[in-house]
């Protein structure tokens, strides 16, 4: 069989059909103490001696979304996660081509509750999207970016709602460093980082977290009918594109709520959601 297109983890009915080669390397793998245990290996061994997937799950599920979309055509279900909380307005990230040409928006947090959520910035090229979700539960904490680069070898964690499931971990290690990754606006992302822990329709725009819960990438492919191969926008590409789309929001939020009359400012200061149709 020949390579097969890479395709973007989502539930939508929808393929892409670009070809990408992708050049495999040898990872290097941690060794597995007799508790189960990942033990890591690797110049950031000191950072994650030991990766207690159990623990890290309780540390981070509660950040990470499912985000329902509709479209005119259909509806599906991509993942995404808490960037950023401010005086209960959260801003959650997740990849553009989970979100493109929604009608409708809504993410739902690991406890069961459902947000209306907006789209206020999106970068296509990069396959980066922002959403503002207001009224985030109280126990929702944001994830941070990881501070060092992803190595081969670094134990690792996918998480999100593949194929609708929600609060899915899947664990395994980094694969490769620097991949190449075609959006679906022709620009080529680079950095991208290749792991062997699951990521299935679904998962896109989800968290692949090291072992102290630091996001080090953006769940956004997979290779049709390969097996584990998996592809995440890098922390660095985050770090670059979502501030500017976070701050541009905020700023655009002040200076409609100076605008509008008290009352109108006590509604919003109150938690009412705009019915601007979202970006695709």
């Amino acid at each position: 069989m020949g390579t097969r297109p890479l395709s973007p983890s989502r539930t939508l009915t929808v393929a892409i059909v670009t070809v990408v080669a992708v050049l495999l390397v040898t990872a290097s793998w941690g060794a597995v103490a007799s508790n189960g245990t990942v033990r890591a290996q690797g110049t950031q061994g000191a950072e994650q001696s030991t990766c207690n997937f159990s623990s890290l799950y309780d540390r981070s599920i509660d950040s990470v979304v499912s985000v329902g979309v509709e479209t005119p055509r259909s509806e599906g279900e991509g993942s995404g996660f808490v960037y950023e909380l401010s005086e209960g307005v959260g801003y959650v990230v997740t990849n553009q081509h989970v979100v493109a040409q929604a009608t409708r928006l809504r993410v739902q947090f690991d406890r069961g509750q459902w947000r209306r959520a907006t789209v206020v910035g999106a970068a296509p090229k990069r396959d980066l999207a922002v959403l503002r979700v207001q009224n985030v539960p109280s126990y929702v904490e944001s994830l941070s970016l990881a501070e060092r680069r992803a190595e081969p070898g670094q134990s690792v964690a996918a998480l999100g709602s593949p194929l609708g499931l929600q609060g899915t971990i899947t664990q395994g290690v980094v694969s490769g460093v620097n991949r190449t990754l075609p959006s679906q606006h022709g620009a080529t992302i680079s950095g991208v980082v290749q792991t062997d822990a699951a990521i299935n329709p679904g998962n896109s725009g989800g968290p692949l977290v090291n072992c102290n819960g630091r996001v080090v990438g953006v769940n956004t492919a997979g290779i049709v009918g390969g097996e584990n191969l998996g592809f995440a926008i890098p922390a660095s590409a985050l770090r670059e594109t979502v501030p500017p789309l976070v701050d541009g929001s905020r700023q655009k939020n002040q200076s409609e709520i100076s605008m509008r009359s008290p009352s109108s400012v006590s509604t919003s200061l109150m938690g009412s959601r705009t019915s601007r149709t979202p970006l695709r």
